[in-house]
């Protein structure tokens, strides 16, 4: 509060000290002796230095601020570190379930996401599993009979176009060049079936060559993230703390906590095919454009079995797993696929196909291209497996 001097000298206004009438214009000078002070009076006028002013102003603006302004809630401390949830608030909205085939094995799924307001949403080519209308199921529970577009197997990625209602929610695409290595990051999607599911991890290496992974038929290099990419979350974003998508969810190497997403960069060059090829048949009324290059599709996800991967699955378990087993492991099958069916599952190691030593993923596909039947022979639980598998076509 405003001292009764204070007050009068700003208001303009008289008082009285000692029976003599003061005026608040006059001036008030402050005399030291020694250790006290004291304020003195001359010709009936206050001597004043211009930091007792300041000091009324101060006391003013306070008084004034606590009066007329609204006092704020206070702030709980948990709201300073809780920008995952912020994050995961704006964008989760956009991210979509995306329903797969029905069959004797059950139902599969993925995750996708909104890229255009009007209801195209983006996914990966596997996860529409040769289907070309498929159920969305979005955010709100809404539900909807989507058709594929335009799908890119070599880059594992396809775009859907449902008949909104209303405009929907979208997320945008970052620069993923720029993406660095440490960078937090937050993997959503429907693992395992279970929609709007979050799982938080970092950037854990940048431009890891799709060739050494097998995960695909391009020279793509991905984003390594230890943020937990489970079966139901490929097609999903993996967004940084801005909220964009710097890659979209792939597969993970489930027991040594590997993911890998593809690039934004990746994505922005299938869109912009995938427009050229909307244009050019815009005329005919219709949008389903496919790769015209036949692919093999086998149903798994692979990656080069390595010393030190081998080692990071013997420490987690998978005792039987050697650091000298040369192989291809299988990664992530999917479900359902050719594969599963036939009887491969994840962690097992593929050795050999019609005879021939595999010790790249890069073998397997090429033995994939080459025969229409596989005789594969695998490592599981350290024994050894006989499978026959008939690759199916994507075209």
């Amino acid at each position: 509060m405003l001292s009764y001097f204070s007050r009068k000298i700003l208001s303009g206004q008289t008082f009285h000290h000692k029976g003599n009438v003061q005026n608040s214009n006059t001036i008030l000078t402050r005399y030291y002796n020694g250790k006290s002070a004291r304020y003195s009076f001359r010709k009936n006028k206050i001597i004043a230095p211009k930091w007792a002013v300041g000091l009324a102003t101060l006391g003013l603006s306070a008084t004034l601020l606590l009066k007329y302004l609204p006092v704020s809630e206070a702030k709980s401390k948990a709201d300073d570190f809780n920008v995952i949830a912020d994050v995961v608030e704006e964008v989760l909205p956009a991210v979509v379930f995306i329903e797969g085939n029905r069959s004797i094995f059950g139902r599969s799924g993925g995750s996708g996401f909104i890229i255009h307001e009007d209801g195209v949403i983006l996914t990966n080519a596997h996860v529409i599993d040769n289907q070309q209308i498929i159920q969305i199921k979005l955010q709100d529970g809404t539900t909807y009979s989507g058709k594929v577009q335009y799908i890119s197997h070599e880059l594992d990625l396809a775009t859907v176009k449902i008949n909104a209602r209303h405009k929907l929610p979208t997320l945008e695409l970052a620069e993923s060049r720029k993406v660095r290595a440490g960078e937090w990051v937050i993997a959503m999607g429907s693992p395992f079936l279970l929609n709007n599911s979050v799982t938080v991890g970092i950037i854990s290496a940048v431009n890891r060559s799709g060739k050494d992974l097998g995960l695909g038929f391009s020279d793509m290099d991905y984003l390594q993230t230890d943020a937990a990419i489970n079966p139901g979350n490929s097609g999903g974003p993996l967004v940084n703390l801005d909220g964009k998508v710097v890659g979209v969810s792939r597969m993970k190497l489930a027991m040594a906590s590997i993911g890998f997403a593809i690039p934004a960069d990746y994505v922005k060059e299938f869109l912009t095919k995938a427009e050229n090829a909307e244009k050019q048949v815009k005329s005919k009324g219709t949008f389903s454009m496919f790769d015209s290059k036949k692919r093999i599709y086998l149903g798994v996800s692979m990656i080069t079995l390595t010393p030190a991967i081998a080692w990071e699955l013997n420490r987690k378990g998978l005792t039987w797993m050697r650091p000298d087993l040369q192989g291809v492991l299988v990664a992530e099958v999917h479900h359902p696929s050719t594969a599963y069916r036939a009887g491969i599952r994840p962690h097992d190691v593929i050795v050999s196909i019609n005879g021939e030593r595999m010790r790249s993923s890069q073998n397997v596909h090429q033995a994939c291209m080459n025969s229409e039947s596989l005789l594969i022979t695998l490592i599981r639980n350290g024994k050894e497996l006989h499978v026959r598998v008939t690759p199916d076509h994507t075209d």
